[in-house]
């Protein structure tokens, strides 16, 4: 009863607080040479209101297909229920402004410590209020039709079919946006330096009308819940979408130090050399073939004294260096019951007296 009775005092407090709880009175002055009968709508803006993206994915490994469901969460503060009202969303965001900020003089300086400090404390001070606030909100989580999405300029605006109740109960009230279909393809991805495990990867492009904004996303194999992702970026038409679909126990991967040594070199040994060489072992247990993508990296050095040298590849890389200098990726097609051994070795040469951060 005691916790019962504080989520009914939580509930009471939300709609109770800012605005909540308080009147309006609005005035509207009509002018008229003669008596008759006239309806007047007024639109106005409100604050305290806001609505935020989520979305569940659900992979069919027997079609190779993903069911993507796209809702919204709407909360409003506003005082004043929604009522049997109809419901559209759009992806513009006023609260960015209209434009970018101007940039002001780029100085440089001599680095002075005690300067430092106190613009530190400066700019962790609060700020002052001066004119219009801006306000940002967390993203949450978001009753059940599906919307029609039209692009006005660069924006999608939701439609969203039916009339709606939004009470103003700081509560958030789920829509749904629309329900797609995706053909995906099915990859599997290893990281096995961060991670000796290999995950199922499902890859689609977005083909649809609508634009998906950042947003945490649940994950489905079938009916089984696999956790959840969030969508950093917008997602834009024709742009693709990777899901993580979670790891997978028919496919073993292992990485281990094979060799490893250190010698000194150049006039009088002033130099230090040491020798890595690794082994990465991936066994396909499951009932096909299957394509898997293995990422590592090697060294990179950053002061020129140091060299990375005798780089080795067996068998060579797919890419390399596409997503940070050092990457290197294999993309391999390995039958079920069979394995796949990727080596790779190289030295680093440095100075016998330097430390070296990062060996």
């Amino acid at each position: 009863l005691n916790k019962r009775l504080e989520e009914l005092q939580e509930i009471l407090n939300n709609m109770l607080g800012g605005k909540a709880g308080k009147g309006y009175r609005m005035e509207v002055p009509i002018s008229s040479k003669a008596a008759g009968n006239l309806s007047v709508r007024v639109r106005y803006v409100v604050f305290d209101s806001k609505w935020t993206p989520g979305y569940d994915a659900r992979y069919q490994e027997n079609t190779g297909k993903v069911k993507f469901t796209y809702f919204g969460s709407i909360t409003q503060r506003t005082g004043e229920d929604w009522n049997n009202c109809n419901v559209i969303l759009s992806t513009a965001q006023p609260q960015l402004g209209m434009e970018p900020s101007p940039l002001s003089i780029w100085y440089l300086r001599k680095y002075e410590p005690k300067r430092e400090m106190y613009e530190m404390k400066s700019a962790l001070a609060p700020a002052k209020a001066s004119g219009a606030e801006l306000i940002a909100y967390d993203a949450e989580e978001a009753e059940y039709d599906l919307a029609t999405a039209s692009i006005v300029g660069e924006n999608v605006i939701f439609q969203v079919p039916g009339l709606k109740d939004i009470p103003a109960d700081g509560q958030t009230h789920k829509v749904v946006i629309t329900e797609l279909e995706f053909d995906a393809d099915k990859k599997f991805l290893t990281i096995p330096k961060r991670n000796q495990k290999v995950y199922l990867m499902a890859k689609f492009k977005n083909n649809s009308d609508f634009l998906f904004l950042p947003g945490e996303i649940s994950v489905f194999q079938g009916n089984d819940f696999v956790g959840t992702q969030y969508l950093h970026n917008p997602i834009a038409f024709d742009e693709e979408i990777r899901l993580a679909m979670g790891p997978v126990q028919t496919i073993k991967v292992n990485r281990k130090r094979v060799k490893e040594f250190s010698e000194k070199t150049g006039i009088f040994g002033q130099n230090k050399r040491e020798f890595f060489a690794f082994d990465i072992k991936i066994s396909n247990n499951s009932k096909s073939t299957v394509n898997i993508e293995v990422v590592d990296h090697i060294p990179v050095s950053t002061h020129e004294k140091i060299t990375v040298e005798d780089v080795k590849f067996e068998p060579q890389p797919n890419e390399r260096d596409k997503d940070f200098e050092g990457q290197i990726i294999w993309e391999l097609q390995i039958p079920k019951g069979t394995e796949k051994i990727l080596r790779y070795q190289f030295g680093v040469k440095y100075p016998k007296d330097m430390m070296i951060q990062g060996l």
